[in-house]
């Protein structure tokens, strides 16, 4: 998970949007595991979808767009399954709004000094949903 954690951090620094004002945040990607990363990108360009980056660090990963929806490759075995990302430059204020509001956090992201840098959590259907500390484009 950390790995994942790191290549979500550096998405989000590569881009700049203006603080959302929904309680969730920017929707930054849809992302994906992969065990290939050469095979998923192939795929995902024959339905139309560009390559905007691929990076090695922390794990070979990459960003694909069509219009607005964007793809997260992520060749890790961290974590599996789809998983909605969100972004927000205040992401501790609104994972606390979310857990006043009743939403149950499954997992915690923190930094050194132990601040809380992101959370992930489950929609009623059981779909992953992260949110994390950060800007989107």
């Amino acid at each position: 998970m950390k790995t994942f954690l790191a290549a979500l951090f550096l998405f989000s620094s590569l881009s700049a949007h203006s603080l959302s004002k929904d309680p969730i945040g920017k929707f930054g990607e849809l992302s994906l595991a992969t065990e290939d990363i050469e095979h998923s990108i192939t795929y995902w360009k024959s339905l139309g979808f560009k390559l905007k980056g691929r990076y090695d660090q922390p794990y070979p990963w990459a960003i694909l767009k069509q219009g607005k929806v964007a793809i997260g490759l992520h060749q890790t075995s961290d974590w599996t399954g789809p998983t909605l990302t969100y972004f927000d430059r205040e992401a501790a204020d609104r994972i606390s709004s979310l857990e006043k509001s009743g939403v149950k956090m499954d997992v915690y992201f923190r930094d050194a000094e132990g601040k809380v840098t992101g959370a992930g959590f489950r929609s009623p259907e059981g779909q992953k949903i992260f949110l994390f500390n950060g800007d989107c484009k």
